[in-house]
């Protein structure tokens, strides 16, 4: 019910503004909102545009033209550079920052309210809340939050820099619920997921078709038969990729075979085809691919999405095209968006560390040489629901408006989803 309750929230100001005489509309006055930023990374973008497109609202980007804290991601400005605010980052150590141009943004009188991304380790973001409060701004954070409890004096620190701004936009409701243990007023929290280009991806599925499956494992590994599990990330030490080479060849010795598909670049590629070699598994290694098209013939054509350290965009990039992810159970180092892996439905946990569990797991999930239609419904309606643009635009605009969102359980969603897949086909 409260889900129900939610989305009438939110939608309500969108029909009201609907109804309204487009007189009325111009006549208003717009709210004028900063996003501020390190960069505007391109997968933000179609978040960015749903945003802009808000009857009563008035965004400008503040952020620095250029990547220099994350290698690897193409930047995006504005069409209309008037709504753009160039606040040039200098990189620090230990993942700290100076952003030149905060405190200038904070002083504008003509901005009713800043959106941070929000890091404690960034001094200028400190600082340029503060001014912004100070001349009567409101002041809202988008961030992870927090991905486990915190005590002592990280946890203070945190808290404190929090309670700088009148509400927290969270990744995930695991920080929305560490927050009101932390007495945060509920009505000041939103929960607004993560999102990349559903609508590209959505006409991609649509687009697809099982010939593009069988033609995609024939041309990988010279047939349609064999089970995939895929992985597209970094290919770093940090994402524990050896794990899953040493588990598919654990099942090779009980006679399951398994290929794998990784997607990505990184300076663990090397050590991985090693070993792939030396266990004698069949692994294709893409490479860097940019090309959101061959992703999804990839992604599409497997059965699984494995992931065995912490896991973040993937599993939004992996259910958008149907397929369940298996990532380890150690929430405490997990990114916010394995919230999206409801166990058994759109995916799966392994015990962390463990090879021989991690086996077990793919060997379930890859039982029969395609994935089933109702877990590809379940895992795409996932990210139709809540881990879209669309979505995330509901959620922050409300947020400005000050309006009271209750969140929801992604997992009781699935459960619904699943029992009307369940009642189609009985």
């Amino acid at each position: 019910m409260k889900s129900c309750e939610k989305q009438t929230v939110v939608e309500m100001r969108a029909e009201m503004d609907s109804t309204k005489p487009k007189s009325d509309m111009a006549s208003a006055k717009k709210m004028r909102v900063a996003i501020a930023y390190h960069f505007f990374a391109n997968y933000r973008v179609p978040v960015l545009e749903k945003l802009q497109e808000s009857p009563d609202i008035d965004f400008f980007f503040a952020a620095d033209s250029e990547n220099r804290l994350m290698p690897g991601l193409d930047t995006w400005q504005p069409k209309d550079k008037s709504k753009f605010i160039r606040a040039r980052c200098i990189p620090l150590p230990f993942g700290s920052m100076i952003q030149l141009g905060l405190i200038r943004l904070a002083a504008r009188r003509d901005l009713d309210c800043i959106i941070y991304l929000a890091n404690w380790r960034w001094p200028m973001t400190w600082l340029s809340a503060m001014v912004a409060r100070l001349s009567g701004k409101r002041v809202l954070f988008w961030t992870h939050g927090w991905i486990r409890r915190e005590t002592g004096v990280a946890g203070f620190v945190r808290s404190s820099f929090y309670r700088l701004a009148n509400g927290l936009l969270f990744y995930g409701n695991r920080a929305f619920n560490f927050a009101k243990e932390k007495k945060f007023k509920e009505s000041s929290l939103y929960v607004v997921f993560n999102s990349l280009d559903y609508a590209t991806q959505s006409s991609l599925v649509r687009n697809y078709s099982p010939q593009n499956c069988e033609r995609v494992r024939r041309d990988l590994f010279g047939s349609e038969e064999q089970p995939i599990v895929i992985c597209c990330a970094r290919l770093h030490v940090s994402k524990r990729l050896t794990e899953l080479l040493q588990a598919v060849k654990l099942l090779k010795d009980r006679e399951v075979d398994v290929n794998v598909i990784l997607i990505g670049d990184g300076d663990d590629k090397q050590n991985l085809e090693s070993l792939a070699e030396r266990l004698g598994i069949n692994v294709h290694f893409e490479g860097a691919c940019f090309d959101e098209a061959r992703i999804a013939e990839l992604t599409m054509a497997s059965n699984l999405t494995v992931s065995p350290g912490p896991v973040g965009l993937t599993v939004m990039q992996s259910l958008a095209y149907g397929v369940p992810v298996l990532t380890n159970d150690d929430f405490d180092t997990q990114g916010p968006e394995h919230e999206a892996v409801v166990q058994g439905r759109t995916g799966d946990f392994f015990k962390a560390g463990d090879v021989e569990d991690l086996a077990l797991k793919i060997e379930n999930w890859t039982s029969s040489s395609l994935l089933n239609q109702k877990t590809r419904i379940m895992c795409m309606k996932t990210i139709e629901k809540f881990y879209n643009p669309t979505y995330q635009a509901k959620v922050i605009t409300a947020a400005l408006r000050e309006e009271v969102v209750e969140v929801v359980e992604v997992v009781e969603v699935v459960e619904v989803v699943n029992l009307e897949n369940t009642l189609d086909e009985s």
